[in-house]
């Protein structure tokens, strides 16, 4: 996941109107396409071949059919065309390559309540895919080769310049992120989602971007303002007949183990103040298993304000009442004890932590704090 040099701009761009590209038809295949949407193509492929060796796909084969099931779903004639992966990033985010390969990325799970949620987001990528919209900003020259740096500073992955500047990563110009929101409503619908919650996403990565004051591009950054975006949605539902599938359960089912991954990687990050405001105010920790508690529980903890070391303790014991056979929370309860003092409750929970999980990478370490305190104790 390092630097490499960005490609520069292919020479026939503009050489052909934005005004004279036609949807991709589906069965085209590339050989009707012109030869810089080829080059785009090539490089697309290159890049998912990048992602791969760089073990920045999210190794779960259940979730990665799940995703492709919806995606066939909202798109059945492009069966085949349009493989979707998930991404292993924390950030918020999904984007489309010019060939049609689409990355979702596994933060964007804990941001979403439903399967409806999920095909929304869905759509509005593989819409930009059968636009072309990729084409269309290279021959218009509206994509900025900046797009490469902010993209490796968010992932640190390598990549091919003009293949994230004119994929969907950093956003289109306005008209066509419109194209992908209608496109992709009108996909929900006929695929028999409720597009009642197409526009739900969108508000909450606006009130998160809002609350965490981000200074890194995300999924809605660059995309048309949100309040223009809610009234967008709002009018199309208006002319959308009530009902659909939205499938909150089967969601979750699938989802929950990516959204786990997703809390620790941005507690690893040192990232604690995302955690608590997805897991509090966006009320993640209420639609979600009670050992996830622990999480907001290590948030607290890290981020280390006054009264957070008190809230922190809380959450644990919260956990253990709810979840006495997560076996984290029985070291971190035996850190907080052993720090405190009461030596013989540390070994309690530092034994049985060890009893939960034998095979833990830290078993050592935990051995010796057993032996030292024990020697206190006596």
């Amino acid at each position: 996941m390092k630097r490499l040099a960005a490609v520069a701009m292919i020479a026939v761009v503009g050489c052909t109107s934005v005004g004279d590209i036609k949807p991709f038809q589906p069965g085209q295949g590339t050989t009707a396409l012109a030869m810089d949407e080829k080059r785009l193509w090539y490089d697309s492929d290159e890049f998912d071949k990048q992602l791969a060796n760089a073990g920045a796909i999210y190794p779960d084969a259940e979730l990665k059919a799940y995703l492709q099931g919806i995606v066939d779903r909202l798109f059945p004639d492009y069966q085949g065309t349009m493989p979707i992966h998930p991404f292993y990033s924390s950030e918020p985010n999904a984007f489309c390559l010019p060939n049609g390969s689409i990355y979702f990325d596994i933060g964007m799970f804990a941001r979403l309540d439903n399967e409806a949620q999920l095909a929304a987001i869905i759509g509005h990528e593989g819409s930009h895919f059968v636009g072309r919209h990729s084409l269309r900003s290279v021959r218009s020259a509206k994509q900025s080769m900046n797009a490469v740096m902010v993209f490796e500073s968010l992932t640190g992955i390598p990549l091919v310049g003009r293949v994230v500047a004119y994929s969907s990563m950093m956003g289109y110009s306005r008209d066509l992120e419109r194209e992908a929101d209608t496109v992709g409503f009108q996909r929900m619908q006929a695929a028999g989602y409720a597009t009642s919650e197409a526009g739900k996403p969108f508000e909450r990565l606006a009130r998160e971007a809002q609350v965490m004051d981000y200074d890194t591009p995300v999924f809605f950054s660059s995309h048309p303002q949100m309040a223009e975006r809610e009234r967008s949605f709002e009018e199309m539902e208006k002319g959308s007949p009530p009902g659909g599938e939205i499938n909150e359960d089967g969601y979750r089912a699938r989802v929950l183990s990516a959204i786990r991954t997703s809390l620790a990687t941005d507690l690893e990050r040192r990232d604690p103040k995302v955690v608590i405001f997805l897991m509090e105010d966006e009320g993640l920790l209420d639609r979600s298993p009670p050992e996830y508690r622990y999480y907001l529980a290590e948030a607290y903890r890290i981020r280390g304000e006054p009264g957070d070391a008190e809230r922190a303790e809380q959450e644990y014991l919260l956990t253990l009442e709810t979840s006495p056979e997560f076996a984290p929370n029985h070291e971190a309860l035996g850190l907080i004890r052993m720090n405190q003092g009461r030596n013989e409750e540390a070994i309690e929970f530092f034994t049985r932590y060890l009893e939960l999980s034998p095979r833990a990478q830290d078993r050592a370490y935990i051995e010796r704090y057993v032996a030292r305190l024990k020697e206190q104790t006596q």
